[in-house]
């Protein structure tokens, strides 16, 4: 399992009930722990399934989870637990059985258990498992993660997290599982204003050599006069000059019916933010985003890259619709469409690929309630 420079673990813990996104690709009311949320658009034309494909394997774990913590909120509304989310991929003549997670709940109707299993043809076999401790409104205080690395389940990462009395989480720590005891590498502080909106993070990593916490990876967020996110300014810690360096930040520009966002780097040579990409969201007057389109930098110009476009009914999204620019017009390339219930649950998610004349059927995913 590749590990990444911030433990994945903490973008799916944080994530709220209010992220309806499961490929883990937008969560705009999270607290942010990382530059990863904000300074990574979709730059290359790819279908939801090739976009959660190519990712590691624990990034995909996060992203379920992810998704699954986020409808947690939703689905007690509802009256109804999802207990299960199957995965199922199409070969041309039939669905065959991919993946699929087993969701647990506590006494307080909660999440307390993620099991992961993966089809290996002939059985289910458990690849990893999520357990959660959580407190009376469900912050999620504590997750242990297990995975099996050929010898059956094992520890491997465990993180605790605080809250303050307005349920914002303010520390997190994580831990990796050495094979005696559990070690200490990694933890960050968030801070929020009057209004609960998140104003800065900085994290640290514990280094064993020296037996203490090295700043890391820091966060400073700003908001216009409407309470909506103007920019959010990503740093490094520079350990020669003991300052915190300016490395990427992201502006975000609003209308009546759109957000540009746009994300530059810090060149240190020049001393100015160099531009990278843009995405421009349009929204209906419910406030759902209908379009979104990314662009990149090329040194002179913005490049149109993808569009996605999304269709809503009463009981939320219904279709979205990826498209590329490749160079003249916008080709179509995948889209996913999503069938709910009579209480208005989701059940099914299906994504196809354009293959140049029709839609053809490429992953299926199906959630099971109590």
């Amino acid at each position: 399992m590749k590990k990444l420079l911030l433990p994945l673990i903490f973008l799916a813990s944080v994530l709220p009930a209010q992220a309806q996104r499961l490929n883990c690709d937008q969560a705009s009311d999270a607290p942010v722990l990382s530059a990863e949320i904000e300074t990574m658009p979709v730059k290359s034309p790819v279908s939801p399934g090739e976009m959660f494909a190519s990712r590691t394997k624990s990034e995909q774990v996060t992203c379920i989870v992810a998704g699954l913590l986020a409808r947690q909120a939703s689905a007690q509304e509802d009256h109804k637990r999802v207990v299960q989310q199957f995965e199922e991929s199409w070969n041309g003549t039939e669905w065959q059985s991919v993946y699929q997670v087993m969701a647990m709940y506590d006494a307080n109707g909660f999440f307390s258990e993620f099991l992961f299993e993966f089809w290996n043809g002939t059985e289910w076999v458990i690849e990893e498992r999520d357990s959660f401790v959580n407190d009376a409104n469900g912050n999620v205080l504590e997750t242990t993660i297990e995975v099996d690395f050929g010898a059956g389940l094992e520890p491997y990462e465990r993180q605790s997290s605080t809250f303050d009395a307005n349920g914002n989480q303010v520390t997190s720590f994580a831990s990796m599982w050495d094979g005696s005891e559990w070690v200490y590498w990694f933890r960050s502080y968030l801070t929020y204003n009057e209004n609960d909106q998140q104003t800065g993070f900085m994290n640290e990593i514990y280094v064993e050599g020296i037996e203490d916490w090295l700043y890391n990876f820091a966060g400073i967020f700003a908001y216009d006069g409407l309470g909506r996110l103007e920019s959010l300014i990503n740093q490094f810690w520079n350990d020669d000059m003991e300052t915190w360096d300016d490395a990427f930040r992201t502006l975000h520009v609003y209308d009546t019916a759109t957000r540009v966002s746009t994300f530059e780097s810090w060149d240190e040579f020049m001393g100015v933010w160099s531009r990278s990409s843009r995405e421009t969201s349009t929204y209906d007057t419910l406030g759902q985003e209908i379009e979104y389109i990314s662009e990149y930098w090329n040194g002179t110009e913005w490049v149109v890259s993808v569009r996605i476009t999304k269709t809503y009914g009463p009981d939320g999204i219904e279709s979205e619709t990826i498209e590329f620019w490749n160079g003249t017009e916008f080709v179509l390339q995948s889209r996913a469409l999503t069938t709910y219930d009579g209480e208005g649950c989701l059940v099914e998610e299906l994504e196809q690929m354009w293959d140049g004349s029709d839609w053809a059927d490429y992953y299926r995913y199906t959630y099971t309630y109590e």
